[in-house]
């Protein structure tokens, strides 16, 4: 990465486990604005102790993690609230769920409630978050068993998860429209991949 001109600074982005709770502003602020902030958690999968919940989180501080450039005017705007660990400006779900029966697949995550702070989107931070996922899957079963990573991709977002190696695993696509099906309705495809 080249040096910081005088109009943007540099930052470092890290990835660390997160409690439920944490992930519900962002999953109401991108994903779901429309359904309240209590209403965000699903308890039959975000409180299982198998669930695995990822935040990423801007730092001031050299890391060995990995730096990204912001615009002068957009880290004062973001200061405050996302730099230094006060807030993840990324989260992701990972829930251990099945979607194939297949018998030498044994283990198989979906994973669930993807979002980036929207001023952050296109900087690289989700592309380095959701390979970050796939490397904690590996090393949580490093017996080089098999593991199916699947998910329903909002269909805008197909292009993406193809460059993070993803297949699309249903060419049908289908809707959804939030936990109270009442929702404004998003267009899904189903997409995955064995890593």
């Amino acid at each position: 990465m080249t040096s910081p001109g005088p109009n943007s600074k540099e930052l470092w982005i890290s990835f660390e486990f997160i409690k439920p709770e944490q992930t519900i502003n962002l999953r109401k602020l991108i994903l779901w604005p429309t359904i309240p902030l209590e209403k965000q958690l699903i308890p039959s999968y975000d409180f299982n102790e198998n669930t695995i919940h990822l935040g990423c989180f801007l730092n001031s501080i050299e890391s060995n993690s990995s730096s990204i450039q912001l615009s002068l005017e957009l880290f004062n705007e973001i200061e405050d609230e996302y730099i230094n660990e006060k807030e993840p400006i990324g989260i992701l779900t990972l829930v251990k769920e099945s979607y194939l029966n297949i018998k030498y697949i044994k283990i198989q995550y979906q994973l669930h409630k993807f979002a980036i702070f929207s001023k952050l989107q296109n900087k690289s931070i989700g592309k380095k978050m959701f390979l970050n996922c796939i490397e904690i899957l590996k090393q949580k079963y490093s017996n080089n068993e098999k593991i199916l990573l699947h998910f329903d991709a909002r269909k805008e977002q197909l292009k993406f998860y193809e460059k993070c190696g993803m297949i699309i695993l249903d060419e049908n696509t289908f809707w959804k429209f939030g936990s109270t099906g009442k929702e404004q309705g998003v267009e899904y495809i189903k997409m995955g991949n064995i890593i």
